[in-house]
């Protein structure tokens, strides 16, 4: 029971310092008016996501999914929304 727990704590530090970071580069980049439009639209797209994200593991709790075919999804939906801006930063930089 305790050591699940402290397991647990221990997993949250990463997600919890990428969360700060990630928030505090958004203030840092973003007019308060540039904010309020982005959280605005990122709040139902977040809660989109959190919703595929118990539907995904539902379908690997109940055998739909094989554990690699679930990690797959997992990491290839973390990863393919950045492939837009990188593609963007290195168009911006190719062209200075």
């Amino acid at each position: 029971g305790s050591q699940a727990m402290v397991v647990l704590a221990l997993a949250s530090i990463p997600e919890i310092l990428s969360t700060a970071t990630w928030f505090t580069a958004m203030q840092e980049r973003l007019t308060p008016q540039q904010q309020g439009i982005f959280f605005t639209f990122a709040m139902p797209v977040w809660d989109c996501a959190f919703a595929l994200g118990l539907m995904s593991a539902g379908l690997r709790a109940n055998g739909t999914l094989s554990l690699t075919a679930f990690w797959a999804l997992v990491s290839l939906s973390a990863t393919l929304p950045l492939v837009p801006l990188l593609v963007s930063h290195a168009w911006k930089s190719a062209r200075h």
